[in-house]
């Protein structure tokens, strides 16, 4: 499985945090090792050996601290760039040990011969670990420094050194395989904690969704109790007024039948909604002439702009559109109606106009403009519950829910332009029929 590049940057990583601490237990052996070399070794040679371990572990040091922090933005060059380089620092480590086989009069001492050995072994098995996030720097460490006393054990010669030779070979092997071995361990590891750390970004993710979700469905259960109290309170009142006064049927009916058609719309918003939400709504496309179901809508509202003394003006248009009639009618409908409920003065504009190959329905109005902060949640139905400073008698709040749902059902785009204090922009991008 080929490494990727931010498999490889937190590779160079944990090989930085573990080199360093590598390189320190390096120097405390080379410690010992010049305090008993001194005693039966030549002064000068241990002194020179010593010197050199000091200055390459003092390099590799320095450049493991500089280059630690080039890893977080580093590209797959820079990286390779930084292997290499260390990698040839672990070659120079290891060489140091290398040459310490050769600095001593070896074969008159077996045991001395045999105790250098264990230690050099020791410490390139020591490295498999440590190094395991460079294989590179591992093998580049482990040839130079244990491969010299392989070689010096066989020219001594002898079935001893021989055999400690052919050992050491093997030995040397074994060391890279599982070196290879904690690689991947290591790698499986990186891989294994990012997939974690995903897991716990997406069961964040779905939390905040949820609880969300269940904040919306309070409100949502809050504005229906609130939106259907008003019209059974008003029936309760005229049947209140009719048995009081039977006779005063004439005068009470058309207040109940308001009341009746106010709770027959919400009741069929609530439908509607449900219905798409679940999947069980399917658009019934055909082509129909928007100009009449604009003409219709605009007819519906004209009285109450009239009530409140605002100019309602439509644009004709002869556009055809292929489209689902009842949901079309539905989101012009919403559009204007909420245009007419929040405009106090002023003047109402519907119609249509081109955008490139498209045609765009639009809705201006002069009312008191929109926040730009909740424009975003215009279209969360009884989003308006979760401000005590909205007025909470003011509408339904389900209208341009509905009206979102319906576009992107038919699959059109709304958007929303508004200044505070000037008015807004509701418009709609169709797909313009053949």
């Amino acid at each position: 499985m080929p490494v990727e590049l931010e498999d490889r940057r937190e590779l160079t990583d944990v090989f930085f945090r573990q080199a360093k601490a590598a390189v320190s237990a390096q120097l405390v052996m080379g410690v010992i090792t010049a305090s008993l070399a001194w005693v039966r070794l030549d002064s000068f040679l241990v002194s020179a050996w010593f010197a050199f371990l000091l200055a390459v572990s003092g390099i590799r040091l320095h450049f493991i601290a500089l280059d630690r922090t080039r890893t977080a933005n580093v590209n797959a060059a820079g990286i390779a760039s930084l292997e290499g380089f260390h990698s040839s620092l672990a070659g120079l480590s290891g060489l140091c040990w290398g040459v310490i086989p050769w600095l001593s009069p070896y074969g008159h001492d077996v045991v001395l011969d045999y105790l250098t050995a264990a230690m050099i072994f020791g410490m390139a098995g020591s490295a498999t670990a440590t190094l395991a996030a460079f294989p590179r720097a591992f093998r580049y460490f482990v040839i130079p420094a244990v491969l010299p006393f392989s070689v010096k054990a066989y020219f001594i010669g002898g079935d001893v050194y021989i055999t400690a030779a052919l050992v050491t070979v093997f030995g040397i092997l074994a060391l890279m395989h599982f070196n290879r071995m904690a690689h991947q361990t290591v790698i499986d590891s990186i891989r294994l904690r990012r997939e974690n750390l995903q897991l716990v970004a997406e069961l964040r993710e779905k939390k905040v969704v949820a609880e969300e979700a269940l904040r919306i469905k309070s409100l949502f259960l809050a504005g229906v109790s609130h939106d259907l109290k008003h019209p059974l309170n008003a029936l309760g009142l005229y049947l209140g007024y009719l048995k009081a006064k039977p006779t005063g049927a004439q005068q009470a009916m058309p207040g109940m039948e308001q009341a009746l058609a106010g709770m027959g719309n919400l009741l069929t918003r609530l439908l509607d909604l449900s219905r798409i939400e679940s999947g069980e709504l399917v658009p019934a496309l055909r082509v129909v002439d928007l100009g009449e179901i604009l003409q219709r809508c605009v007819a519906r509202f004209a009285a109450a702009a009239a009530g409140k003394n605002i100019r309602l003006r439509s644009v004709k248009t002869k556009t055809r559109l292929l489209t689902d009639a009842a949901m079309m009618e539905s989101i012009i409908d919403n559009l204007i109606g909420n245009a007419v409920r929040y405009t106090s003065s002023g003047g109402i504009v519907v119609g249509l106009r081109r955008r490139g190959g498209t045609r765009v329905f639009e809705v201006w109005d002069t009312g008191p403009g929109i926040p730009a902060e909740r424009i975003p949640l215009l279209f969360d139905a009884y989003r308006r519950f979760d401000d005590t400073k909205q007025h909470l008698d003011a509408g339904h709040g389900l209208g341009l829910a509905l009206v979102k749902k319906q576009c992107e059902l038919l699959g059109y785009r709304i958007e929303v332009d508004s200044k505070l204090g000037q008015g807004s922009r509701f418009a709609v991008t169709l797909a313009e029929a053949p």
